[in-house]
């Protein structure tokens, strides 16, 4: 039987409300004038601190590894090529072992499966980082976070009892990352 924990919403909503004022505070007050080739090791550390933060719900490893990555004062696309670098590890980790538990349990029958979906998660993965990238060099990241106000706006409705269909914040977001990609402000990086 599952188990409910009545505070966990309040915990996810102080990482998702967290991380979108994070993201406002950076765009605002933190010089962002750094290549990857300007990192050391001490800055790459102090990003990967900032990682760790997405052990807390609400609060995902791609987003506190672009904070970190601006914290430190890499240019926001530059932030984000190295969260994706920073990634890698763990995918391929994940890939890697989830071959293994395959092989070990004889289910080669799904191998197929797996590999088509594995080489489709790859191609529109590459596609979302290219366009991604493409949005980060021509906008800032306040649309993520008005995009985490929305959705904490939502979680407290849900939590009180009012249902607001998933598909329509998810639409929502999507016209608002649309119009904001295809219709940039003119900021300097």
């Amino acid at each position: 039987e599952p188990q409910t924990y009545p505070f966990a919403i309040w915990i996810i909503l102080a990482g998702v409300i967290a991380f979108g004022i994070i993201f406002l505070l950076l765009e605002k007050y933190k010089s962002k004038t750094l290549e990857l080739k300007d990192l050391d090791v001490k800055k790459a550390i102090t990003i990967g601190i900032w990682q760790v933060f997405s052990l807390f719900p609400g609060v995902s490893r791609s987003g506190s590894s672009i904070s970190g990555g601006m914290y430190v004062g890499l240019r926001r696309d530059e932030a984000t090529k190295f969260s994706f670098y920073m990634s890698l590890p763990l995918i391929g980790g994940a890939v890697f072992f989830k071959f293994i538990d395959l092989f070990k349990g004889n289910q080669t029958g799904e191998f197929s499966y797996i590999l088509y979906g594995a080489l489709v998660s790859f191609i529109v993965g590459i596609f979302s980082i290219h366009v991604l990238l493409n949005y980060v060099k021509k906008s800032s990241l306040k649309v993520f976070s008005y995009y985490r106000f929305i959705l904490a706006f939502s979680l407290i409705l849900a939590f009180f009892g009012f249902q607001i269909p998933s598909i329509l914040v998810f639409i929502a977001g999507v016209i608002y990352l649309f119009w904001n990609f295809y219709k940039p402000k003119k900021e300097t990086i």
